[in-house]
């Protein structure tokens, strides 16, 4: 039987008998018709025995409307489905046939309209690994998610998902590093609320503070339009006094000065180490995982500045103001940082110092890309603010404590030697110092 029994294409003979329902017998083909359309007619000398609607099938011709499918002749699972879905919808648009406790429900749900967000904030890492959300992990973002939706700034709906809210940062950090200030955007619902900055702050703990909130623009990607980041390490004199024997202890005099009358020549050459890395370089010798073909070990550094040094102490718990010794501050701004760049670094400029092996030709070859990997040290990392790094230091030494360590593993750095060059059949691995290089994931990782 024709799908369309009213189908209007053909003579009338045609279509009077495509609408006879009762007969079981295929229509006769009429006579060609000299006034009949086009689209009744065929090429094909078997094309009579066709219904009506078949014919005009192909390139130029009419085709026929879709026959709506018949709701008993699909899948139990399907008609399941539809039903599922129309009842869903018809609660959408149809709020009074809900009970109170839905619609309550569904209002606690959609709290507004998302809008995207710039989140200006600060941060104490100490405690926490790192920035970025890790599942199983003590988080910044995971603190500062769970407050979004505490405040009521994400909806129910998104709250067991990051990824819904648009969620990016414009930095990373490794353990135990804090942020004056770090940049974050999403989608959050801030309409409903007064103050949401105070709101979320009320839900976060002391360590982690929200500092503003502005609106962007839906394109803003606080990762790729920020065009740098900026870095200080404070860093203890001592540590770069240099040693005549690789085993030599370093003294353990307190307080701790550069002396004097070397003073000028120990900072102009660590200043010079420094800038040595600015410019864009590869890196892959300053970070894990990462091979010199890799497109992403290039980095573009912008600055890299020393302080004057600076003879900083603390106050015990009766008052009394302790001296501890010399410090600089080494700042660094560069456009992005890969995982344990800046602190490889920085140890590096300290062996460089403390080995009195020469910068040239040593670190531009490290930089060039076409040296072989080697296991570069990563200086300490500070889990306190700066009180408390100071009185760590003090105390126990960590930089004195660290440089210990590495002079367990000579083979690992026989590249500090008089001639600032790699010996031949040198090999590393990027684990192969136990508590000087973590064995984590650095894809994509920057800080």
């Amino acid at each position: 039987m024709d799908p369309h029994p009213d189908a209007t294409s053909g003579p009338p003979e045609k279509r009077a008998k495509t609408g006879e329902s009762e007969s079981t017998e295929p229509a006769e083909s009429p006579a060609p018709d000299a006034d009949a359309d086009a689209s009744s007619t065929s090429a094909d000398p078997n094309a009579g025995s066709q219904p009506a609607s078949a014919k005009g099938k192909g390139k130029g011709k009419t085709k026929s409307k879709k026959a709506k499918k018949d709701p008993s002749k699909l899948p139990p699972k399907y008609n399941e489905r539809r039903g599922e879905h129309q009842q869903e919808t018809r609660g959408r648009l149809a709020p009074a046939d809900l009970s109170p406790e839905e619609i309550e429900a569904r209002k606690a749900r959609r709290l507004g309209t998302k809008r995207k967000v710039a989140v200006l904030m600060g941060f104490c890492g100490t405690g926490y690994q790192g920035m970025q959300l890790n599942k199983g992990a003590k988080t910044i973002e995971g603190e500062l998610f769970a407050a979004l939706v505490q405040a009521k700034c994400v909806s129910e709906d998104n709250a067991e998902d990051i990824k819904k809210i648009g969620f990016q940062r414009a930095c990373r950090t490794d353990k135990g590093v804090h942020a004056v200030g770090n940049l974050v955007s999403c989608k959050l619902v801030v309409d409903h609320l007064e103050d949401p900055v105070a709101a979320i702050n009320d839900q976060l703990p002391p360590q982690i503070r929200v500092w503003d909130i502005v609106r962007v623009i839906n394109s803003f990607d606080s990762k790729n339009h920020t065009d740098g980041r900026l870095y200080e390490y404070l860093l203890p004199t001592y540590i770069l006094a240099p040693v005549h024997d690789w085993n030599e202890r370093i003294a353990a005099a307190k307080p701790y000065t550069l002396n004097p009358t070397r003073r000028p020549d120990e900072l102009a050459k660590l200043r010079d180490i420094l800038q040595m890395y600015c410019g864009t370089h590869n890196h892959h010798c300053f970070t894990l995982r990462k091979s010199a073909k890799d497109p992403s070990a290039m980095r573009y550094i912008m600055d890299f500045t020393v302080s004057e040094p600076e003879v900083y102490g603390y106050k015990k718990e009766d008052g009394e103001h302790v001296e501890v010794g010399e410090w600089v501050s080494i700042k660094v701004k560069g456009q992005s940082f890969l995982l344990h760049q800046i602190r490889k670094m920085i140890g590096l400029a300290i062996m460089l110092m403390k080995t009195n092996t020469p910068a040239a030709p040593l670190l531009p070859n490290l930089l060039s890309g076409e040296s072989t990997k080697v296991n570069v040290p990563k200086s300490p990392s500070r889990e306190h603010i700066f009180d408390k790094i100071v009185r760590e230091e003090h105390e126990s030494k960590c930089f004195g404590v660290w440089f210990t360590l590495l002079q367990k593993y000579p083979y690992a750095f026989r590249y500090f030697n008089p001639q600032g060059e790699i010996p031949e059949g040198y090999k590393c691995k990027d684990d192969d110092i136990p508590g000087v290089q973590e064995k984590e994931e650095a894809d994509g990782f920057d800080e």
